[in-house]
């Protein structure tokens, strides 16, 4: 068998080269590779073809004797550079829609002036941008995008791009060699390092494209070299081998990514900073190169960051090649939400995790709901999840809000059309289909799965509360609280399943939310069919965190936490809205003073009579505050303008309306003081994850115990109270939203939780954990 064959292309600048020879050093390692592979004669003949002959060159090589090309490594998809910069990268078009300033938050901190700079970098340079965007496009095309760092260097970053895969640091001294550099290194300097004292020398490079040192710099420079009074080694180009040296005390650097990490593995510390002129002086050079040197905090600190780097980098690599020997087309997984925008959204986040850990998607809509996700904008999710629509037996006319209509059409129609689109994947596709991955709600999905022989996971977006009632449901028939047919409740009571879960009133049961006692018919006994279904499926995940529902997890230790699933960890939008999102709202946002604004959004379903609209619309008149209002084109029930007569003019810019609103910027928008929701699972962990005080306003099914939650469990917010016909008027409102946002300690409890619900997904938390796990078995 003839061996890899690799062709490498560095970005032909000296900080690219270096880390790409030094990763074709480690690949002709452990493989035969052609000299091509070297870095000497691959860097002369790379250097003479521009992207029009890249292709003769592969041709021609192709065409000789020798081994074929089987792999092109090119630096967009070996990030020679720190991986938060090419999390920077990626976010270019997030940063031009929505703000330098408020997206770099997310990043590295940054001071203003570094924001205004690359700003006006970006503005000179045009051509660069544009550079920089196609290159993210073809890098999220590649089979791998590995970056020459370590975790245990960038946590942040790796955690918000997990695509991004570290392998480094590279160092030509972990192989006792010399780096390949296009500037000869002059050896001659070792010798007189062997002269000095340990750890009493000053070493400073700047690169290899550091040529920004104006006359006066250079001079405060040289003062303040020889006000420190230290030895010091001054080099135009890096050698590695210097920094190793028991000499080096501490380094002068412009702090390039191979500089820095050589720094690191050497435990050798940097420093300096600027001038308000943008210079640095010399006393600035000789105080700090002092402190640097005398702070033993500082050299602890380094030779344990040395210490971590060197013991993770063998582990890491290993991890890495590992990953390699899964074929990604060997992951092929069929994603079937339930038909509902609360179902659709964290299916869909859930399926973007599983692209990023090399998975591929085809996710299955109803043909209704992926017509409205089209006309939303958003029929392109990624460029591994494939969106595709089955019918839901209803004809175009009929309610798709009649939940007992709809699931007799989908149990009627959609298993065979699953069944038939699986066998047609399997058929006409490489990637076959190994998994299916199904809403708890769709379990005739997890049915279909388990006839033809399919790995099979049950998905729960909303609470574990929620699910475990409904496993509760033959001990409810036994204890004569329901009946066993159509679940319609046989006495009133209280419900309190578990010390510390929400209590629940038998008439708000998540079947008897329904008018008529023929649709709650239907639902109670999909939800017993669901039930059987899922407890047969291989894994059982839900979209929450142990740490907010311990009663409930414990209760039913088989529904598996791997929550909360948000868009905004990963840097990104929120995928399969069914109405085109107006982000015209952030501006407005901007504008607002911190915690000002009264969020309103009453999610996919809630609709609203004239009267309940109009009491809510005056009394956010009447609070006197600043709110931003979501009002979907069937919010009310048939009238065109449902406002009361001159009501958007009067409220002016201080109130804004939105069609529908990119939900979780607005909630971690610092402008926004408090939620009036109508308590869906989705909006309760956005919310959360926000730090927010809530206003509660449950509409039907598990909102009402997502209230009782907040209210009651968590005591982050604070339920209306209905008048005798049943209308919860615009007094009660006013009164609500000043009691909540004038006592802090709603606000204090939010902030905590927000900690307890974040702390689950970052490594160590339990979601994190069973997520890994979950991930490992898939690929097993």
């Amino acid at each position: 068998m003839a061996n890899p064959h690799v062709l490498v292309i560095p970005y032909p600048a000296q900080g690219h080269v270096i880390p790409l020879s030094e990763l074709s050093r480690c690949l002709a390692k452990h493989e035969s590779l052609e000299d091509r592979a070297k870095p000497g004669k691959f860097s002369a003949a790379i250097a003479q073809v521009t992207p029009g002959k890249f292709e003769e060159l592969i041709e021609q090589i192709n065409g000789g004797n020798g081994n074929q090309i089987t792999c092109v490594i090119k630096h967009a998809a070996v990030c020679p550079a720190a991986a938060a910069l090419l999390v920077l990268g990626f976010s270019i078009p997030k940063l031009i829609d929505e703000g330098l300033l408020r997206m770099m938050r997310l990043l590295p901190s940054l001071e203003p002036e570094t924001y205004r700079s690359w700003a006006k970098a970006l503005a000179i340079a045009p051509s660069a941008t544009s550079f920089m965007v196609r290159n993210n496009q073809s890098t999220k095309l590649a089979d791998w995008l590995i970056c020459i760092s370590t975790y245990d260097l960038e946590q942040a970053a790796f955690a918000i791009s997990p695509q991004i895969l570290p392998i480094g640091p590279l160092l030509a001294s972990n192989r006792l060699e010399n780096s390949a550099r296009n500037i000869s290194p002059d050896d001659s300097c070792l010798n007189w390092l062997d002269q000095q004292s340990p750890q009493s020398v000053i070493f400073v490079a700047f690169g290899s494209n550091a040529v920004f040192f104006y006359r006066k710099q250079f001079e405060e420079l040289c003062q303040g070299l020889e006000l420190s009074d230290r030895p010091f080694l001054w080099v135009l180009g890096l050698h590695s081998r210097q920094l190793s040296h028991l000499s080096i005390a501490s380094f002068l650097s412009n702090c390039g990514w191979n500089s820095t990490t050589e720094a690191v593995n050497h435990g050798v510390g940097l420093g300096f900073e600027c001038d308000e002129s943008g210079g640095i002086t010399r006393r600035e050079i000789a105080n700090k190169v002092g402190q640097l040197i005398e702070d033993e905090g500082i050299r602890a600190r380094t030779l344990d960051m040395k210490k971590k780097v060197s013991k993770k980098v063998a582990a890491q690599t290993k991890v890495s090649i590992e990953r390699s020997r899964t074929k990604m087309s060997d992951l092929h997984i069929i994603a079937v939400p339930f038909p509902a925008q609360g179902h659709v959204l964290p299916l869909m986040e859930l399926s973007q995790c599983l692209v990023s850990h090399g998975f591929k998607v085809t996710f299955v809509n109803t043909e209704f709901n992926h017509k409205r996700i089209a006309l939303a904008g958003q029929t392109h999710v990624g460029d591994r999840i494939h969106l595709v629509s089955l019918p839901d037996g209803l004809e175009p006319g009929e309610d798709r809000n009649d939940l007992g209509l709809l699931c007799e059409g989908m149990q009627r129609v959609m298993p065979g059309k699953l069944e038939e689109l699986i066998e047609k994947i399997n058929e006409e596709e490489s990637d076959k289909v190994t998994c299916v991955l199904a809403d708890e709600s769709s379990g005739w999905a997890l049915d279909v799965a388990a006839k033809m022989k399919i790995r099979r996971v049950a998905f729960w977006p909303a609470s574990a509360a929620a699910l475990a009632l409904s496993f509760n449901i033959p001990k409810l028939i036994h204890e004569g609280i329901i009946d066993d047919n159509d679940g319609t409740p046989l006495k009133s009571q209280e419900i309190e399943l578990a010390k510390n879960l929400p209590k629940m009133k038998t008439a708000d049961l998540l079947w008897t939310c329904f008018h008529t006692i023929a649709t709650q018919k239907i639902v109670f006994q999909v939800i017993v069919r669901n039930n059987k279904s899922v407890k047969a499926a291989d894994w059982l995940v839900c979209n929450s965190a142990y740490d907010l529902e311990p009663a409930a997890f414990t209760l039913s230790p088989e529904i598996l936490p791997i929550g909360p699933l948000l868009a905004s960890s990963r840097l990104e939008n929120s995928e399969g809205n069914f109405w085109p999102q107006d982000s015209t709202c952030l501006g407005w946002l901007d504008q607002q003073k911190p915690r000002s604004v009264i969020y309103v959004a009453f999610g996919s379903f809630t609709v609203f009579d004239q009267t309940q609209f109009q009491e809510l619309a005056l009394a956010l008149d009447l609070s006197g505050r600043p709110f931003l209002w979501v009002v979907r084109p069937d919010t009310t029930d048939g009238t065109s303008d449902p406002y009361p007569e001159g009501y958007q003019e009067r409220v002016g810019s201080r109130g804004l309306m939105v069609g529908w609103a990119p939900q979780q910027k607005v909630l971690s928008h610092p402008s926004i003081a408090c939620f009036i929701s109508h308590c869906g699972w989705n909006s309760t962990l956005e919310g959360l994850s926000s730090g927010l005080p809530f206003l509660c306003w449950p509409y039907f099914a598990d909102q009402l115990l997502n209230e009782s939650y907040i209210c009651d469990i968590w005591k982050v917010g604070l339920r209306f109270d209905k008048n005798e016909s049943g209308i919860i008027t615009e007094g009660e409102i006013k009164t609500k939203v000043e009691q909540l946002l004038s006592d802090e300690n709603f606000t204090a409890r939010a902030s905590k939780l927000k900690e307890v619900a974040m702390n689950n997904i970052k490594e160590g938390g339990q979601s994190y954990e069973t997520f890994k796990n979950f991930i490992e078995w898939m690929k097993s």
